[in-house]
């Protein structure tokens, strides 16, 4: 009787370390551990107009290139997937190409029209994967026009 005891001891114990240590009655709640948020990075593009953002997961894939001219110019962001580079959109200062996002008093003392252009990429002889990357890159239009809004000194098209 004394070995089935100490074996029903055992077997308890096996379990309750198993079960993390601890019993819980029915209908009692478990605490929620703490809320792991994911820091999301943003890359900073340094512009003569205004800063942009876009997301740092693509940090190593998105480069821009920045085209001055007088009183205008132009970020042109560029997506680089494997051996394909391609052009993923553009954001224009002043020149009214493209699609209307709004105006922005720039750290120059002026104000300038603020456009935007999505350009359409064909898959042609890329791979599917490539493809549907550079369509992700394309999305991060969205977040650089965000940024854009939460900048104090630019005004949506819609405010």
């Amino acid at each position: 009787m004394k070995k089935i005891f100490m074996a029903i001891i055992m077997l308890m114990c096996v379990m309750m370390v198993a079960c993390g240590g601890t019993a819980q009655s029915e209908g009692q709640e478990i605490p929620a551990g703490p809320e792991i948020t994911p820091t999301v990075t943003k890359v900073k593009v340094e512009t003569p107009y205004t800063d942009l953002y876009y997301s740092g997961e693509w940090e190593d894939k998105i480069f821009v290139e920045i085209i001055e001219r007088d009183y205008e110019g132009e970020i042109i962001f560029y997506g680089k997937d494997n051996d394909h580079t391609e052009k993923l959109f553009v954001i224009y200062f002043g020149s009214g190409i493209g699609f209307p996002v709004g105006s922005i008093n720039t750290s120059m003392g002026y104000g300038l029209d603020v456009t935007a252009e999505f350009i359409d990429i064909e898959q042609g002889n890329m791979e599917k994967t490539t493809f549907e990357t550079f369509c992700a890159m394309q999305e991060q239009l969205n977040y650089v026009l965000q940024e854009l809004k939460n900048n104090d000194s630019f005004t949506g098209v819609n405010n």
